[in-house]
């Protein structure tokens, strides 16, 4: 029997979210589980606090504990500014950034929008829904409409962040027509 940690396909990566200490709030989750023989907890971080926690739990308690390297999704910490992290690149790299930055001036039809706080996420919503239907997405069933949970998880989760001051992300648009997004939420 195993327990497991709800997740979700848009989040790449887990955590434990909460405001008390991780290993505790761990541990007393295990203890008032119902019977289970693993805990299975998949996406977490390399030497992350949740990892952390789980490893000091699994030794206090002298509970066997298997970690096995799954998949490797893009993830960048980016301390500091933008033009510190540019900054810290190779040449090559700094100057596609520079090359890119001003084709897309260049081009009037080309132009982003950034959709922050206090921002209208069915705007973003509609837009991101948009850029999926025509995309590789769709005829895989992956979009977010194609799924009913995945729409309604992601029509709470828009307004959500934006409420919480979290919400940071961006379109690209060629003339009206919405062509890339990136949505990401800011946290510290």
């Amino acid at each position: 029997r195993m327990l497991e940690l709800a997740s979700n396909r848009v989040a790449y990566h887990a955590q434990f979210l909460t405001a008390g200490n991780r290993e505790a709030v761990l541990q007393a989750l295990l203890e008032r589980a119902p019977t289970w023989d693993v805990f299975y907890a998949a996406g977490l971080i390399d030497d992350s606090a949740d990892t952390s926690a789980l490893r000091a739990m699994g030794t206090r308690l002298a509970v066997p504990l298997v970690s096995a390297r799954g998949e490797r999704s893009p993830f960048l910490r980016i301390d500091g500014s933008w033009e510190q992290f540019l900054a810290s690149q190779n040449k090559k790299f700094r100057y596609k950034v520079k090359r890119r930055r001003e084709d897309h001036v260049k081009d009037p039809a080309w132009r982003t929008r950034w959709f922050e706080n206090d921002t209208s996420t069915d705007e973003l919503l509609h837009d991101m829904l948009a850029i999926e239907q025509s995309s590789w997405k769709a005829s895989a069933g992956t979009d977010i409409a194609s799924r009913d949970f995945e729409l309604r998880y992601h029509r709470e989760l828009l307004p959500f962040l934006s409420d919480a001051g979290m919400l940071s992300a961006v379109v690209l648009y060629r003339g009206a027509e919405p062509v890339a997004y990136s949505l990401c939420c800011r946290s510290g």
